[in-house]
Formats: structure tokens, C-alpha cells, sequence
């Protein structure tokens, strides 16, 4: 019985040292999994940060763009007044040049 038990303890022995390997292992795990987890949160931060300065900036290219239309909405008003005036200038013009004909075709009449 001397032998077994010699033997069942070496196997208990072997055993228990793959026990505390394991656990030594499982130690490791855990360890690099809280480094992760920190590594992740880090990463999410930046990441949230990072989304946060993009919608920023979309909203910024947004009031930009709204502002762009403003703009562009007042050129155009700004043209079409233009445009009305210069064709009250022709209108004008026009009749200048009508009123100038009519006169000197009077000039005309009186000298004959």
C-alpha cells in the first residue's frame, strides 16, 4: 500500500501543481482582461470624442450651408432688382429716343 500511496501523492502532487498553473493562468487572464477593458474604455472615449467634434462639425457645415442659401437668396433678389432696372432704363430710353424722333420730326414740320 506504501507504493499507492507513494503514487497516489505524486499524482495529487502533479495535480495540484496543474491546479496552480491554471490558476496562475487564470491570474494572467484576468489581469490582461482588466487591461483591455481599460484599453477599450479608452478607446471608446476617443472614439465618443471624436463623434461628438464630427457632429460638430456637421452641424456647422449645416448653419453653413443654410447661410450659403441665405446668400445665394439675396444675390438673386439683388439681381432680379437689377435686372428690373436696367429694363426701366431701356423702357425709358425708349421713349427718350421716341420723344427725340417725335421732336424732331416737329423741328421738321415747323421748317417746311
Amino acid at each position: 500500500m506504501s507504493e499507492e500511496n507513494e503514487s497516489a501523492t505524486a499524482k495529487l502532487d502533479e495535480i495540484g501543481k496543474i491546479i496552480t498553473q491554471v490558476q496562475e493562468q487564470n491570474s494572467k487572464v484576468k489581469a490582461n482582461l482588466r487591461e483591455l477593458r481599460k484599453k477599450s474604455e479608452s478607446i471608446e472615449k476617443r472614439i465618443n470624442i471624436e463623434i461628438d467634434k464630427n457632429n460638430e462639425m456637421i452641424s456647422k457645415a449645416q448653419e453653413l450651408g443654410d447661410d450659403q442659401k441665405k446668400l445665394d437668396q439675396l444675390i438673386t433678389d439683388q439681381m432680379n432688382k437689377i435686372s428690373e432696372k436696367f429694363k426701366a432704363l431701356e423702357r425709358v430710353e425708349q421713349e427718350l429716343l421716341e420723344k427725340e424722333q417725335t421732336i424732331q420730326n416737329l423741328i421738321k414740320e415747323v421748317q417746311k
